[in-house]
C-alpha cells in the first residue's frame, strides 16, 4: 500500500477496506491480460543505449475511411536514420508490414508485440517485410549488420 498523504493517518479499518475493495475490483473487473503484458513489456524491452525514433509522419490522421480498414503510412526519425512503414489490413484482420531504411543499409528489424517480439532481415537495399501481424501496440528496433552502433527504435504505436 502506499503511504497516505501528509497530515493523514491510516487505520487498520481502512486497510482492511481498502483490502476488501480491491479482492471485490479483481473479481468485478480485473485488469486484461493483454493489458498486463503489454506494461510489463514496455518496461523490458526499453534499452537505454538505444536512439529513440520521433514519429515525424503519419497517415492516420489524413483522411477518414469510408470502406473498412486502410493502409497507414509511418514515418519516424532518429538523426539521419528515417525508417518508413505501410501497414497493409487484410481480411482475415492481419496486418502485412512492409518497410524501408533510409539510409539503405542491411540488418534485421525486431517486431516489438505485447507477448511476442520477432526479427526479420533488412536487405541491401534497406528494404523488410512482415506477415500476418495481429492488431495491438507495435515498436521496432532496427540494428545495422554487425550491430556496432546503438539500435534505432521506434515509439509504440497501436495498430
Amino acid at each position: 500500500m502506499s503511504e497516505p498523504p501528509a497530515g493523514i493517518e491510516s487505520t487498520p479499518a481502512d486497510e482492511e477496506l481498502l483490502g476488501r475493495l480491491r479482492e471485490v475490483l479483481q473479481r468485478v473487473e480485473p485488469v486484461p491480460a493483454d493489458v498486463t503484458a503489454v506494461a510489463q513489456s514496455l518496461l523490458s524491452w526499453r534499452d537505454p543505449d538505444a536512439r529513440l525514433a520521433e514519429l515525424v509522419a503519419d497517415t492516420r490522421g489524413l483522411t477518414s475511411t469510408v470502406r473498412g480498414e486502410r493502409e497507414v503510412i509511418l514515418r519516424f526519425r532518429a538523426g539521419e536514420v528515417e525508417i518508413d512503414v505501410q501497414l497493409s489490413p487484410s481480411s482475415e484482420g492481419f496486418h502485412r508490414l512492409v518497410g524501408q531504411v533510409d539510409p539503405a543499409e542491411a540488418g534485421s528489424v525486431m517486431i516489438r508485440r505485447a507477448a511476442e517480439q520477432s526479427e526479420v532481415p533488412v536487405d541491401d537495399l534497406g528494404r523488410f517485410v512482415a506477415e500476418r501481424l495481429a492488431p495491438g501496440p507495435i515498436s521496432l528496433r532496427w540494428r545495422r549488420a554487425g550491430g556496432a552502433e546503438a539500435p534505432v527504435e521506434t515509439a509504440w504505436q497501436l495498430l
